[in-house]
């Protein structure tokens, strides 16, 4: 039986092509809810959100659920899922968003955005696109509160049939000799504010 408790939300979700392992990958939709967070989190919520979620993409495992702890923004953990030719999807929650509901909503996006879309070949995508799939939105919307998005039933039906999930830490993820501090510096997605902060929040907690 699943325990629900009374701060799990996802807000943050991307589905992205990773044409290259050495390079970031793209964003080709994106969606966001930042209702739940406070006015000054939300200010600066968007950058290091698209930041974490490209570097997860960069890392994740080919057909391997993975859950990432994030180091900053520290109060939330990151989820993907990339299949063979390098489509991934990312999701952002809180720590208490469960594990296998965030994973079935990626494979639900990732089908609903491979029904759907009609753009370019991935390997010839050079920019971050902006598509807009209602669908890959509709999920998106009903899953950001799992007590919300399903049956209880019809999750724990879902549950049954999800692979393992591979739990790792951001910093488990980084090659050697790659720095947080070096990938944040060179980040697009980053205003000099949203570095400055995350440099700081990053130096906060590795003090702990």
């Amino acid at each position: 039986m699943s325990v629900w408790t009374d701060n799990m939300f996802m807000i943050f979700a991307g589905i992205l092509i990773r044409n290259s392992p050495q390079q970031p990958p793209l964003f080709l939709q994106i969606e966001e809810d930042f209702s739940q967070m406070g006015f000054f989190e939300r200010m600066n919520a968007e950058g290091p959100l698209k930041f974490s979620a490209r570097q997860i993409a960069q890392r994740a495992i080919t057909n391997k659920r993975m859950c990432i702890t994030l180091q900053e923004p520290s109060t939330f953990k990151g989820h993907v899922y990339m299949e063979n030719d390098g489509l991934a999807v990312v999701a952002i929650t809180t720590k208490s968003y469960p594990d296998r509901v965030a994973t079935v909503v990626l494979s639900k996006m990732m089908q609903a955005f491979r029904q759907l879309y009609k753009g370019p070949s991935f390997n010839t995508i050079k920019s971050d696109l902006q598509f807009k799939y209602q669908p890959v939105s509709g999920l998106f919307q009903q899953y950001i509160d799992p007590k919300k998005g399903d049956k209880l039933t019809q999750i724990q039906t879902d549950l049954t049939e999800t692979q393992e999930i591979l739990v790792k830490a951001m910093d488990e993820l980084l090659e050697r000799g790659e720095k947080l501090d070096d990938l944040i510096d060179q980040s697009n997605d980053l205003s000099t504010t949203s570095k400055a902060f995350m440099r700081q929040a990053e130096s906060m907690n590795s003090c702990c």
